[in-house]
């Protein structure tokens, strides 16, 4: 079985994956702010009225160069947020460009269910991958970085830095 090309001309950066009611103001007044003068961002406010919440989904996450999942409390216990989290994943699968980057919104010793069964794939994500926390020195520094690092080996088809280079330039990410 042939593996699927991945589109390297996506119509927006990222697609910001969060719990409205717990990371709003964050997405709001602190995330766009910092980096939509550089790159196009979607969130749930840009599904299309009249579609099925599951198909808006999944087709804003499919115009997107890459994922920024603001995991907090509020989005391991909803499902929506979880099947937007499962989503991104199987895109992930299926282009393997597709890049998660997530943001603990909180500590993530603090965070409860993560090892119910509901929240599996989000807890094994979290275990083997870096994620950033959102009161970090170079937050910023990082994300943008990582954007344009997915941004420029979907339009270039490698680095436009290093050569052979599969990880973002500039990002010291700490494990969690």
């Amino acid at each position: 079985m042939q593996s699927p090309v991945p589109s390297r001309n996506k119509e927006f950066d990222a697609f910001v994956c969060y719990k409205f009611d717990e990371s709003h103001n964050f997405v709001t007044n602190i995330l766009k702010p910092q980096l939509e003068d550089e790159f196009k961002l979607l969130d749930c406010y840009d599904f299309d009225p009249g579609l099925l919440i599951v198909e808006n989904i999944e087709n804003v996450i499919k115009k997107s160069n890459c994922a920024i999942v603001l995991l907090s409390q509020g989005f391991i216990d909803s499902s929506w947020c979880r099947q937007e989290f499962e989503y991104c994943c199987v895109e992930s699968q299926d282009d393997p460009s597709f890049k998660i980057l997530v943001i603990l919104m909180q500590p993530l010793e603090s965070l409860e269910n993560l090892q119910d069964n509901k929240a599996v794939r989000i807890r094994n994500f979290v275990r083997k991958r870096t994620c950033l926390d959102k009161d970090e020195n170079k937050l910023w520094m990082k994300i943008k970085s990582h954007l344009i690092f997915v941004k420029c080996k979907k339009e270039k088809g490698h680095c436009c830095t290093s050569q052979n280079n599969n990880n973002p330039p500039e990002i010291e990410l700490l494990p969690v």
